[in-house]
């Protein structure tokens, strides 16, 4: 939290931090953690887990609280980036514009928390919402910007230059098919991003198969994209009294079409027909 004040007071001063519209002295900053972000240790049910309160408080702090790994870091620096741009500038977070400096200057402190510069993906959706993303390059970050110890003049102007440029990046909105849903299982084991990174950078440094891997990977994330847009175009109650009949191969069908969408699902993933997961 502590560098994303540094930088976006950095990005503000002088000329557009506005103390008239509310005083910069005495600012009080209350964060809420969303149920979903931390594995909640007292629920012995998932009723029970329905029944908490939104931000049901921890109980600890949350250095001693394990995550679930969906992106609460990137939540909580973007929020608090929005929050401090729309109480200390006259900069609109809703329009295009402002939702790219919001973007931008999260991703940066992102970044310097870090210490890398990663995908970007869970700031892009935690501004934009579910979104397919092609990531900036990282050389958009330069100057010595990430650096996070001093911001002098010259390098508070090579901030703001870096913040106020489109970026080369994309977001596409996306959504699952009416329907489907996404399901994750909270172990409780908690995650640490960067630790888990290192992981991979170094698996993929040693291993020789790596770079085939990793390639095959995302050529699978981009064709189970392509996948559940095909679905779009029928109807939910109909892939679901398809899915219940526990189709297989040969068997006689009265939508062919959809039975060819969701065989090429199964045969892409080899994604079982009585799933749970897809009830």
């Amino acid at each position: 939290m502590g560098l994303t004040l540094f930088y976006v007071l950095s990005y503000l001063h002088p000329h557009e931090l506005n103390t008239s519209i509310y005083p910069y002295r005495g600012a009080k900053i209350t964060i809420l953690a969303d149920n979903d972000y931390y594995s909640q240790s007292s629920s012995p049910t998932y009723h029970h887990l329905q029944s908490l309160p939104r931000f049901n408080p921890l109980g600890a702090p949350i250095s001693e609280t394990n995550k679930t790994g969906l992106g609460s870091s990137a939540a909580l620096i973007t929020a608090l980036t929005a929050a401090l741009i729309s109480s200390y500038s006259d900069i609109d977070i809703t329009s295009p514009k402002g939702k790219q400096i919001i973007h931008n200057l999260a991703q940066v402190a992102h970044c310097a928390a870090q210490r890398k510069v990663g995908s970007g993906f869970d700031i892009a959706a935690a501004v934009y919402g579910s979104c397919i993303y092609r990531r900036f390059e990282t050389d958009v970050m330069e100057g010595g910007i990430l650096e996070g110890t001093n911001m002098d003049p010259e390098t508070r102007l090579k901030l703001k230059s870096v913040v106020n440029r489109a970026w080369d990046m994309e977001t596409t909105k996306f959504s699952m098919p009416e329907g489907l849903r996404v399901i994750m299982g909270d172990v409780s084991g908690g995650s640490a991003t960067p630790s888990m990174v290192r992981s991979v950078m170094a698996w993929k440094a040693s291993n020789p198969d790596a770079k085939n891997v990793w390639e095959d990977l995302g050529s699978s994330n981009k064709r189970f994209i392509s996948l559940l847009d095909g679905l779009r175009k029928f109807d939910a109650k109909d892939i679901v009294t398809e899915l219940k009949k526990g189709m297989h191969t040969g068997r006689s069908t009265s939508n062919l079409e959809l039975y060819a969408a969701l065989h090429s699902v199964i045969e892409e993933f080899k994604v079982p027909f009585f799933c749970p997961c897809f009830f």
